[in-house]
């Protein structure tokens, strides 16, 4: 069986989903994008953090998603991290040097 045609193969990874948003039910439909995303690969979902600030806050991020146990940070965009390109930029960096991989459901195009 070729790997394109074989079934997914699923590891377990734990997982931290994050959505930011400033709707309700734009959280809600990202959190559970993220939710079945997860399961479809076998991720175990440690916590999912709900952000409806409008800055982002990257100590907590930070704090999250760099304990012990967490290998992705599941989030419906790259923008849900930080809107700032440079911000986001840097905190991916810094969660990825923890050995946490940052991982957007969606990326948009760019221009």
């Amino acid at each position: 069986m070729s790997a394109t045609t074989g079934p997914i193969r699923k590891a377990k990874y734990g997982t931290v989903i994050y959505v930011r948003g400033m709707d309700q039910e734009q959280l809600d439909d990202a959190e559970r994008r993220c939710r079945e995303y997860a399961a479809r690969f076998g991720w175990h979902v440690l916590e999912s953090i709900r952000d409806n600030g409008a800055a982002t806050i990257s100590s907590d991020i930070l704090a999250k998603a760099c304990r012990p146990g967490v290998h992705i940070l599941l989030t419906g965009t790259p923008d849900m991290i930080s809107p700032d390109r440079g911000t986001r930029d840097d905190l991916i960096l810094a969660i990825e040097g923890t050995g946490c991989m940052v991982h957007p459901l969606t990326t948009p195009w760019r221009s």
